[in-house]
């Protein structure tokens, strides 16, 4: 079961670099390759389509987690909470 559980985070971590990777690339090279106020708007509305459906892997990675080892995540978390 441990095996299934690791397949299935590492391949949603994969998907969400490998998807991720043209957000940032977009956003960082915005500042060098467009000259114009127009070229850069045009480059920032490319990636408007997929901006959020990224971080849905990311997050699902983590439910993912939280689920494949229910004993081990409070440990880490105990410190979030506010008494």
């Amino acid at each position: 079961m441990g095996t299934i559980w690791f397949w299935l985070v590492a391949i949603m971590i994969a998907i969400y670099v490998l998807l991720d990777g043209f957000d940032l690339g977009a956003g960082a090279i915005h500042l060098f390759v467009a000259k114009t106020d127009e070229e850069r708007r045009q480059v920032l509305a490319s990636i408007g389509p997929v901006w959020d459906g990224n971080e849905v892997w990311l997050i699902a990675a983590g439910g993912t987690l939280y689920f494949a080892s229910p004993l081990s995540t409070p440990a880490p978390s105990a410190g979030f909470i506010c008494r």
